[in-house]
């Protein structure tokens, strides 16, 4: 009796560390959708352009003194068709990823741009650097539970005239944008939670115990 009940026991400790595996799913931005528009101006005219095979992708605002001014404005379209798979109530955290090159505001604030994704809007710090991580969960179930298959993001400027923006480096540079997703569900790769693998442990465990105990 004591056996079959530290059978079940362990078995039921096993099955919850199997069902407790978070799953993690990175998605890249592809070199043909990550991209910025320039648009500058001067005294009597002006020129519009995209870009898209560059190395780095900013969002910009410059003022030229009595003769104009440029601005660049960022987008990046991201494939969610990889997340078809998950539940969209599964899905616990949910990031926007970028390597982050330069950020400055001359002005003398304390941001240096925006990124707007689904009518949210994130700012970029003057002194973020290097890879960083923009919270995106609620936006993005938004989309998800109203059927969206893209995520698209665009960097507005701060419209400071001494000068302000932000860059960071692109799919053709090697080092993508890139979504983070983590769902408590199936699909992605499996990573195991803290508590998960206590409770694996625990059951491992207690089924060599029971197993060196019938041996003896």
């Amino acid at each position: 009796m004591k056996k079959k009940i530290l059978i079940g026991l362990t078995a039921g400790i096993l099955a919850m560390g199997t069902a407790g595996m978070a799953a993690t799913i990175q998605i890249n931005v592809t070199g043909q959708n990550d991209s910025y528009y320039h648009h500058e101006w001067w005294s009597g005219g002006y020129y519009n352009h995209t870009y898209t095979d560059t190395d780095s992708i900013p969002t910009s605002y410059y003022y030229y003194q009595g003769s104009g001014g440029a601005y660049d404005k960022m987008k990046l379209t991201f494939d969610l068709s990889s997340l078809a798979t998950i539940n969209v109530n599964d899905i616990t955290g949910a990031t926007l990823n970028l390597n982050i090159t330069s950020a400055y505001n001359n002005g003398g604030g304390s941001d240096a741009g925006k990124i707007l994704y689904n009518s949210t809007t994130a700012y970029v710090s003057v002194n973020d650097n290097g890879w960083t991580s923009f919270d995106i969960l609620t936006p993005l179930i938004t989309s998800l539970t109203a059927g969206g298959t893209s995520a698209v993001f665009k960097g507005e400027n701060m419209h400071v005239y001494d000068g302000c923006g932000y860059s960071f480096t692109s799919a053709e540079e090697g080092h993508p944008a890139y979504l983070e997703i983590t769902s408590g569900g199936s699909g992605g790769a499996p990573v195991p939670e803290p508590a998960t693998m206590l409770l694996f442990g625990t059951g491992l465990a207690g089924l060599a115990g029971w197993r060196k105990k019938r041996n003896k």
